[in-house]
């Protein structure tokens, strides 16, 4: 299907899709369509490097399942001059040039434990009919274990995928056993940026304690979980002196919604389950895992130095937003609200175990988007998928995200260069595991063992009960 090609306007209409498909419901299609010779690599007007040389589908439609609440990173529907936006719109168009192809956008809702059984029965329903999309793009956390039901192919065998493994999140191929991929997270995912886990830092409050700034300690891999502990005590204070904890008039040593608190565990390099080989494995709760959950419970359990909320991310984020936290733990994407505020803020990357450890890493998030190829595309459709997530990937990587961080630094202050040291520090340490990627298929989700109904039990007690049943459970999920 095409669609007139408009320099500033891309065209959304209304259109019924195959019905055994879409169950007679209507869906948005954005349709651009444009036209290029193919061409060998080559420097683009704004210095980005093209593709490597690439074929052209002399026209093809591609059409692409996206998740309601991310299409935002794939499609846009005009230029308007905000900066993401129009990155995203230009991203888009200069992939159909390059390849020669125009892409129709289908967007399902499925971001959350309420909706995501409409996108993954999408996906179930248009593969059992041997037909619908050649590419999709979900919330990893509930995409990638669609791969046991047999829905996605293993990318690692189509051609041109390993230019785009260039823009890979790390690890993510070592998360799967057998070395197979799924989905690919990284540059062609804007959310392998806007959310992934960052600690923010009121710098105003480090000045009024007397307390030096941590970058330094960062720098040189000295910034551990104790060292965070012992700034959080040393900011937290009861201010009204009644002896029990008020997120709205108590200064906190670390703020955060409870979910954010995994974070702790990618940093720490603490895993429960691993690929070995072919294989998943239950690793042992061994001294340095006990004594990790014992570190991170003492800064997130204790109400006296610590505000970790079940509620919205806005309720649990708000002593931080009002200047009455040290450290708040969120995505990056908190930076689009603390543009507008007066605290004077940094980032900084979640702490590692210690200091003796190699470099950073922050654990890829549950709502990362991923690229998939559904299982039923063959033929000349695996090339021209393929070839569309690699152009995703290159774009993406090299005029797309970077745009994302130099914009979450338009806010008044944090404009220095400690910031965007520590921004691009955080932003570049996400890492992938196979716990976090795969953890839908577990009972008991094992990238999320930081569980605050467990406080001041034995975490010893309800790992090895978690462990029997993760063993059981593996048995169960064809591989994975």
């Amino acid at each position: 299907m095409q669609s007139e090609n408009h320099p500033t306007r891309r065209k959304t209409f209304t259109a019924p899709v195959i019905a055994l498909i879409l169950l007679a419901a209507a869906v948005t299609v954005t349709v651009i369509a444009a036209a290029s010779a193919h061409r060998p690599p080559a420097e683009t007007e704004d210095n980005i490097p093209s593709l490597p040389d690439m074929p052209d589908f002399g026209g093809a439609s591609l059409t692409m399942l996206t998740e309601e609440s991310h299409n935002f990173e794939f499609v846009s529907e005009e230029l308007n001059g905000e900066a993401v936006n129009d990155a995203v719109f230009n991203r888009l168009l200069k992939v159909e040039q390059e390849l020669e192809i125009s892409v129709e956008s289908v967007t399902r809702p499925g971001a959350s434990s309420k909706n995501y059984d409409v996108y993954c029965s999408e996906v179930r329903n248009s593969v059992l009919a041997g037909q619908g999309y050649d590419l999709a793009a979900g919330v990893s956390g509930f995409c990638h274990p669609l791969a046991a039901e047999e829905l996605w192919l293993d990318l690692m065998p189509l051609p041109y995928i390993d230019h785009a493994l260039k823009f890979a999140v790390p690890g993510l191929c070592d998360a799967t056993p057998g070395g197979r991929l799924y989905g690919l997270i990284g540059g062609g995912s804007l959310s392998a940026v806007r959310e992934a886990y960052a600690l923010f830092i009121n710098r105003g409050m480090l000045e009024i304690l007397g307390l030096d700034n941590p970058a330094p300690l960062v720098r040189k891999g000295a910034w551990t979980l104790d060292s965070m502990l012992d700034y959080a005590r040393a900011a937290a204070s009861d201010l009204d002196a009644d002896g029990e904890a008020d997120p709205e008039i108590d200064r906190f040593g670390y703020v955060a919604v409870h979910s954010i608190n995994r974070a702790f565990l990618g940093s720490a390099d603490c895993h429960a389950l691993v690929c070995d080989g072919g294989r998943v494995v239950v690793l042992p709760a061994d001294e340095r895992m006990i004594n990790i959950y014992e570190k991170v419970e003492a800064l997130t359990a204790d109400a006296r130095i610590s505000w970790v909320s079940m509620g919205s991310k806005t309720a649990a984020n708000a002593p931080f937003t009002e200047g009455r936290s040290l450290f708040c733990g969120a995505s990056l994407s908190y930076t689009e609200t603390l543009r507008h505020s007066d605290i004077d803020w940094s980032v900084l990357p979640y702490p590692k175990y210690a200091e003796y450890e190699d470099g950073y890493a922050g654990q890829l998030p549950f709502s990362a988007v991923g690229l998939f190829v559904p299982a039923n595309v063959s033929g000349d459709g695996l090339e021209l998928s393929a070839s569309t997530i690699t152009a995703l990937c290159h774009y993406g990587s090299l005029a797309v995200n970077p745009v994302y961080l130099e914009n979450a630094l338009l806010g008044r202050t944090a404009r220095d260069a400690d910031t965007r040291e520590m921004l691009n520090l955080a932003a570049s340490s996400v890492t992938a595991s196979y716990d976090a990627l795969w953890s839908r298929l577990y009972d008991t989700p094992p990238h999320d063992i930081l569980d605050p109904e467990r406080v001041g039990a034995s975490f010893t007690a309800f790992y090895e009960k978690a462990s029997a049943k993760w063993a059981v459970e593996i048995s169960m999920h064809n591989g994975f």
